[in-house]
This record gives structure tokens, sequence and C-alpha cells, in this order.
């Protein structure tokens, strides 16, 4: 399992780029650049909900073999993650803003969990390979 930790702040989330393309950098494009959008969306969303504006660190955990991709992401942040009733899309005609991250998460990825232990946010991740 590979780590990395950074600061809560969106310059630094383009290190979550480089990091995950090291550990699924053997994958088609198509299914990295998916992969790569659900993290860092899901990463923003811990910058700009969890934190809210309080300074703290992100810290990624990432393992991957050619049947799976095994993610678990923690951080800090003050502000825990309320579990919508459904996973549903923005509407497109409302030309939101924001919005889509969880659902692109969702999306992506074939499992996502989520719990807020001891005053910490954890995700876990998995994408499963054919």
């Amino acid at each position: 399992m590979t780590t990395l930790t950074i600061p809560a702040t969106f310059q630094a989330l383009e290190r979550v780029t480089d990091y995950l393309m090291q550990v699924v950098g053997q994958l088609d494009k198509e299914t990295r650049s998916t992969i790569v959008l659900a993290v860092h969306e899901l990463c923003m969303n811990i910058v700009q909900h969890a934190y809210a504006g309080e300074s703290g660190v992100i810290e990624l955990h990432a393992r991957y073999d050619r049947r799976q991709l095994e993610i678990r992401i923690f951080d800090q942040g003050s502000h825990g993650y309320r579990h919508p009733e459904a996973i549903m899309p923005p509407n497109v005609n409302d030309y939101p803003e924001s919005g889509w991250g969880i659902y692109i998460v969702h999306q992506v990825m074939d499992v996502v969990e989520y719990q807020r232990t001891n005053g910490q946010n954890q995700w876990y991740l998995v994408k499963n390979f054919a």
C-alpha cells in the first residue's frame, strides 16, 4: 500500500493526480482518467466541506493489483458527510456549479463507504477489474 499526505488545500490537490498515476499508471487511459477524476472530486469536497476553511491534511492510502484498486482517504475536518437518501445527479438544466462530486465517485467506484470515527472522516473506495 502506498501513502500520500497533503495539506487540505486546493493547490495541493495537484499531487493527488501524480500519486494516483503512479498507482494505476498501467491501466488504460479512460479507466485511469475516471479514477483520478473521482478521487480528485472527493478530495475537493473534503477541502471545501469537511475542512471548510480550516487547516489540516488529507491522507490517501492506495493498493492496486490486477483485480482491484482499493483507496482509503482520511481527514480530520470538523464537518462530517451526511449520506443522502439516494445518489442522484444534479439537474443539468439548472446548470449547477457544484453537486457532481459524490455522484461521480459513486458512478466510477464499485464500493463507496464513509464513516466518521473519533473526529476523523474515513472513506473507503474500491474499483474492481474484470
